[in-house]
């Protein structure tokens, strides 16, 4: 349980943190959504023989939910618990969407943010493929559905692991002319389908990624000059940011207390913004559980990245690159609070970083037991 004491600390400290919020009937609740995740996150450490199996499943799980994004996104198909979906209202969701001709891909996770991020997150395990054609076609989907959703900040991260992705093949001495032919191969296939598949919206979301970007650093830059940014072309996103900040700089030591922009509001064009979900899942456990808190969870991931490391298996790297792509990634997603997988996410980077020394590839019950599957590099 070494490598889980920063999950435990997370859960006491916004229990107690009830004790001082304003509004302790939304701090409860907001607890005892910690509370449930952090139990995700610990349950993963009974799990310690199974973890190839599980990492198999949820490989499945991840192609499934691929394959899903792409009925989604070129087929009328909806899955029936999504945002987009005719189908929402029988399971007590509402349709944000009532005209349905713009297809944007949810899969399981209800917002295309939240299918974006977590596809990114998966990406450095399919490094373990046994083939190097089947990571780079998992690549390309992920990279056709990113751009289908228009998730402009995990496009962006996504570009980079790409970059250093590709510079790794190269510096492992893979055969240039290799690489170059299947990355031509499927470049030929992907530019055009990408090309006439993106919708306007699609393309004129992607074109505001700059101007986007830089509000948003004029957003950042307020955490310093103590300066409320304001902008008649603020974003919806851009406007809760500034509202989380201004929450933080009347609580900066210890936070204001979980779930302290419940029932909150402000003025966005004209219309009333609920302000319960700040859209920034650092910025809100910065003002929710202040720079003490704060400093404590990083102290934790950066012990986590630190025990990653001295693992003694193929899984060391892309758990450390999934680790990253992880906390960079979380500002995507609206929050990860009541956001599941990315509490087993968490729960699966402690379980691997408590096994100091262990192999994850068998050479001899790979061609033995598990014959053409593409996981079979995946075994005790």
């Amino acid at each position: 349980m070494k490598t889980y004491w920063g999950a435990i600390f997370w859960a006491a400290y916004f229990i107690l943190s009830i004790s001082w919020s304003e509004n302790r009937k939304a701090a409860s609740l907001y607890a005892v959504m910690v509370v449930m995740g952090v139990l995700i996150v610990v349950s993963t450490s009974v799990m310690k023989d199974q973890l190839p199996k599980i990492l198999k499943i949820l490989g499945w799980l991840t192609i499934i939910s691929l394959g899903l994004g792409l009925l989604e996104a070129f087929t009328p198909f909806r899955y029936p618990i999504s945002k987009f979906s005719p189908l929402a209202g029988f399971f007590n969701k509402s349709i944000v969407q009532d005209d349905l001709s713009e297809p944007y891909p949810t899969a399981f996770f209800w917002t295309t943010n939240n299918f974006c991020f977590v596809l990114l997150v998966a990406l450095p395990f399919f490094t373990l493929l046994r083939k190097r054609w089947q990571e780079l076609m998992i690549l390309t989907l992920t990279t056709l559905l990113v751009l289908k959703c228009s998730s402009r900040g995990v496009l962006a991260l996504l570009s980079v692991y790409i970059l250093i992705r590709g510079a790794s093949f190269i510096l492992k001495g893979y055969q240039v002319k290799k690489i170059f032919l299947v990355l031509s191969s499927i470049l030929i296939i992907f530019i055009p389908l990408s090309y006439f598949s993106l919708s306007h919206d699609n393309v004129l979301e992607l074109k505001s990624f700059g101007a986007v970007w830089k509000r948003q650093t004029a957003v950042y830059s307020s955490f310093i000059t103590g300066d409320k940014y304001d902008s008649l072309d603020r974003t919806r996103r851009e406007v809760m940011l500034q509202e989380t900040i201004e929450l933080w700089k009347d609580h900066k030591l210890f936070g204001a207390g979980g779930g302290q922009l419940a029932g909150k509001t402000t003025i966005f064009k004209s219309k009333s913004l609920d302000l319960s979900t700040p859209h920034h899942y650092w910025a809100e456990l910065l003002a929710f559980g202040g720079i003490f808190f704060v400093s404590i969870l990083m102290t934790w991931f950066i012990f986590l990245f630190k025990k990653l490391g001295e693992v003694s298996s193929e899984l060391s790297t892309p758990a450390r690159t999934s680790f990253v792509l992880f906390i960079l990634g979380a500002p995507a997603c609206s929050t990860l609070v009541y956001f599941f997988p990315a509490w087993l996410f968490l729960g699966l980077i402690a379980l691997i970083a408590s096994k100091a020394n262990f192999s994850f590839r068998n050479k001899e019950q790979n061609e033995t037991n598990l014959g053409n599957d593409p996981y079979s590099n995946v075994a005790n």
